[in-house]
């Protein structure tokens, strides 16, 4: 598990003015790691180069910067990287891919596609018995289900 470190700064460093600005600073394999970083992001921003202000605890802190070039408050935190969950994989058996073939044959006779060469677009119903495959022509708008439905 990732863990990701990001900086929050609002107010103005130099002539530059933040209005929420949100980075990922840098990202850690341990919680280690990622504590060294902070702890030795603070105790820069807080000696004596910048003589910034510390608020907050370990894991989540804000420091408030405040000299003739900066006026600002930075906010540092870690949290874990989050796996993508969403991501769903579809797929043809050997007699659904074969129907495919046959329906892009039949209406690859139309001669006409759209701007990047589709014309048949295939979609995916999930059910609670089995997941339906339909195939339909972009052309002439024919729809036909391509469910092996003895696979079931």
């Amino acid at each position: 598990m990732r863990i990701i470190v990001k900086k929050e700064t609002n107010g103005r460093i130099g002539r530059r003015d933040y209005c929420r600005s949100v980075e990922i600073v840098k990202s850690f394999d341990s919680y280690k790691e990622a504590y060294a970083f902070l702890d030795a992001k603070k105790l820069e921003l807080t000696g004596p180069g910048f003589e910034g202000h510390y608020y907050g605890g370990d894991r989540d802190f804000y420091i408030t910067l405040k000299s003739e070039r900066i006026d600002c408050l930075l906010h540092f935190w870690w949290e874990q990287e989050q796996e993508d969950l969403g991501t769903t994989t579809f797929s043809l058996n050997k007699v659904e891919d074969e129907r495919l073939h046959k329906f892009v044959e039949e209406h690859r006779k139309h001669g006409k596609s759209g701007s990047a060469g589709e014309f048949v677009r295939v979609f995916f119903c999930p059910t609670l018995l089995g997941t339906t495959v339909n195939a339909q022509c972009l052309v002439c708008g024919a729809v036909e289900n391509l469910t092996d439905f003895d696979s079931w």
